[in-house]
C-alpha cells in the first residue's frame, strides 16, 4: 500500500538511549544516511507547525522539501509525550496515506521510503508486555490512549512499540565503561582495565530522571 518503511515508537525514561537507537537505525537503514529531527514540544500550534513542515501555497515544508529531494529518510520525532493531539491525528492520515502534500497544490509526496521513530519519554508504569501476536499490544495501547491521551487515529499506525525500561545496574556499568573507552581513542589511548571504585564513583552520576546524557561531558572531563 506503500506505506513507510515503519512506524515505530521507543518508550521509555529520558536519558537512557531511545535517541541514540534512533539515530543508529537511520545510519544502518540507508546506503546515504539522512535524519530529519522534530521536537513536537515545539509544534505545538497546528496551522504554523503543520506549515513549517509541509509548506503552504508560498513555500515548501522542511520535512516535505527534504523528501521530496531524498525519498529515502529516517525521520525521528522527540517528546511524543508532550506533542499537540490536533497535529498526531492530522500526522495520522498522512501515515495512513503514505503521502503528504508538499503545499503546491495538486502536488504531494511519497513516504514509502521513509522510516519514523517517535520517543516518548516518561514512566512505563501500567506498561506491560510491548509486543503482542499482531503488532502493539491491546494493553499498551489501551495504555496510550486512556492514560497518556494519544489520540487513538495515531495509535492505529503505530506498527511496533518498544518499551526501554531503565537497565540494570550491571548494564549501566558496561555502558559507562564503554563510554570511557570511546573516549581515551579519541587520545589514542587504548583502556583495557577500569578499577572497581572509579567505575561505581561514576555510576552514582546516572540519574534515572536523565539517565546517561551528561555521562559524555562528565568523562571527558575527568
Amino acid at each position: 500500500r506503500n506505506l513507510p518503511v515503519g512506524i515505530h515508537v521507543l518508550a521509555g525514561p529520558s536519558g537512557f538511549g531511545k535517541r541514540t537507537l534512533s539515530l543508529r537505525l537511520g545510519q544502518l537503514l540507508h546506503v546515504r544516511p539522512s535524519i530529519q529531527y522534530y521536537d513536537l514540544a515545539d509544534l505545538q500550534d497546528l496551522a504554523p507547525a503543520w506549515s513549517a513542515l509541509f509548506g503552504d501555497a508560498s513555500r515548501p515544508g522542511q520535512l516535505s522539501g527534504v523528501i521530496s529531494d531524498r525519498p529515502f529518510q529516517t525521520v525521528i520525532f522527540d517528546n511524543l509525550n508532550r506533542a499537540s493531539a490536533p497535529f498526531l491525528e492530522r500526522l495520522a492520515k498522512v501515515l495512513a496515506a503514505g503521502r503528504a502534500a508538499d503545499g503546491q497544490p495538486g502536488r504531494a509526496i511519497s513516504i514509502e521510503h521513509c522510516l519514523f521513530v517517535f520517543l516518548w519519554h516518561g514512566s512505563l508504569a501500567g506498561m506491560s508486555s510491548p509486543i503482542g501476536d499482531h503488532g502493539v499490544n491491546p494493553s499498551l495501547t489501551d495504555t496510550l490512549l486512556t492514560e497518556r491521551g494519544v489520540p487513538v487515529e495515531f495509535v492505529r499506525q503505530v506498527q511496533q512499540l518498544v518499551l526501554m525500561p531503565i537497565p540494570s545496574r550491571l548494564d549501566q556499568a558496561k555502558v559507562v565503561a564503554a563510554l570511557m573507552r570511546r573516549e581515551c581513542q579519541n587520545f589514542e589511548v587504548e583502556l583495557s582495565y577500569v578499577a572497581p571504585e572509579i567505575l561505581v564513583h561514576e555510576l552514582q552520576s546516572v540519574a534515572d530522571e536523565h539517565g546517561f546524557a551528561a555521562m559524555p561531558n562528565r568523562l571527558t572531563r575527568l
